[in-house]
């Protein structure tokens, strides 16, 4: 691999549709219309950009949950899976286990492992191997990194640094900024190793509040300011004197949006040019285990 950058970071694109927000109140909780055959053509768009921008080294985040259990784990939606994991794309599991103005099932230990064991079986009976798990709305109890230790998952993607719903079961004001082995009992204590790891979403972490911090989530910030929020991580790396590995935030819906194609372009254009590698989950999992953790 290339010599030690700032920053690693995966190209996460999270598979869903436009009028999905279950916990958004100001919406009406939304859950559809879903259409499966917009959600297909994304899905077969986002293949073909994705490659082109990233050369394949991003991850697929495919979505099971409440309201589309098992729709992107069937045909048509594998095969288009499947021609991007040749060309070099990686898999997590993507559990939403929201149910619409009421809560979230992500603190059932039972429900949670027959749901992810599903959505794993599912992949690797079509001949792909999950790299990991992300939990819907940046859902993962305390149960979690033994359950994905347990399933073979060694990767999570569901850490947002500073987000504070616990009652989502999404409580990570403390998490680091940077990936790290999370305690089997506290999945935002950091320890020196461990059988999952945690790899957050990149933020600038100078938010006070849920709705204040700034995460490099594309759909909710302009070119600028994912440059701000990306120059903040530089600057961690830098008076660290540690890179940083995180993982960037996009969804299948954008590809039906030229202007966020073309930022998505011009954001991996700026990060590949100010201290940033792109790479697949299993290349970032090689690279923190070479150089270690602070």
């Amino acid at each position: 691999m290339h010599s030690t950058k700032l920053v690693y970071f995966v190209p996460l694109i999270d598979v869903t549709w436009a009028s999905f927000a279950p916990l958004d109140e100001s919406r009406g909780f939304p859950t559809g219309p879903l259409s499966m055959e917009l959600c297909l053509q994304e899905a077969q768009r986002s293949a073909e950009f994705m490659h082109e921008t990233t050369g394949g080294r991003f991850v697929y985040a495919l979505h099971t949950g409440t309201y589309c259990r098992t729709g992107f784990y069937d045909e048509p939606f594998m095969s288009v899976w499947q021609a991007a994991a040749r060309k070099g794309a990686e898999f997590v599991v993507h559990p939403h286990e929201e149910i619409a103005g009421k809560g979230t099932r992500y603190g059932d230990i039972v429900h949670m492992r027959q749901v992810t064991t599903d959505a794993i079986a599912r992949l690797r009976e079509a001949g792909i191997e999950p790299v990991g798990y992300r939990g819907g709305h940046y859902g993962y109890a305390a149960f979690m990194t033994g359950l994905l230790a347990e399933l073979g998952l060694p990767m999570d993607f569901s850490a947002a640094p500073g987000f504070d719903r616990p009652d989502w079961e999404a409580a990570w004001k403390e998490a680091p900024f940077s990936a790290y082995y999370p305690a089997a009992d506290d999945p935002c204590r950091a320890v020196k190793n461990g059988p999952v790891l945690e790899i957050p979403l990149g933020a600038d972490g100078k938010g006070s509040s849920n709705e204040n911090l700034l995460y490099l989530d594309f759909e909710g910030a302009d070119i600028d300011s994912l440059a701000a929020i990306w120059d903040s991580v530089v600057d961690r790396a830098r008076e660290s004197g540690q890179p940083q590995f995180i993982h960037t935030l996009y969804h299948t819906i954008s590809m039906s949006s030229a202007g966020m194609r073309d930022r998505f372009q011009r954001f991996v254009d700026y990060a590949c040019g100010h201290g940033g590698a792109m790479v697949r989950p299993s290349e970032l999992l090689e690279k923190f285990r070479e150089v270690g953790q602070s």
